[in-house]
């Protein structure tokens, strides 16, 4: 059995999901004509294990055209990928401790910059066409 923790659903094509699964691993499904899955990896034509996250994957979330999908969760690491599950950029945590963990993802509406907040209070803007650290802001409690 599957422990899906994390869902995105596609605001140009309500056929597309996203999930994440506490067992390493995104999907992307198509729903409809016979559900079908795909394995979000960077391995093949679909595939998060070679390109993927190495521990859970707890937020996702798609930009505001559906093109592209940021993944995140346990390992500090946000994964972007484009709406056919091919790997585009990893985007580490400003912190880059294993221990951290991205808890939400934001897109900008307008342009292709995904805002991602983890456990140690910072929050990260990617640009997730160049595949670079934009911004990092630390909140202090």
């Amino acid at each position: 059995m599957v422990l899906f923790t994390g869902v995105a659903c596609n605001p140009i094509d309500a056929t597309l999901v996203a999930t994440g699964s506490a067992e390493d691993k995104g999907f992307l499904w198509k729903i409809g004509d016979g559900d079908w899955k795909v394995e979000l990896n960077g391995m093949s034509l679909f595939c998060f294990m070679h390109y993927g996250h190495e521990d859970s994957v707890s937020c996702l979330a798609f930009s505001a055209d559906g093109q592209l999908l940021a993944s995140g969760g346990v390992g500090a690491t946000v994964r972007i990928w484009d709406s056919s599950g091919h790997h585009r950029h990893k985007l580490e945590d400003a912190s880059s401790s294993s221990e951290v963990e991205f808890e939400w993802i934001r897109w900008h509406p307008r342009r292709p910059f995904a805002l991602a907040g983890s456990t140690d209070f910072i929050a990260s803007m990617k640009d997730a066409e160049k595949g670079v650290l934009f911004n990092t802001v630390m909140v202090d409690l």
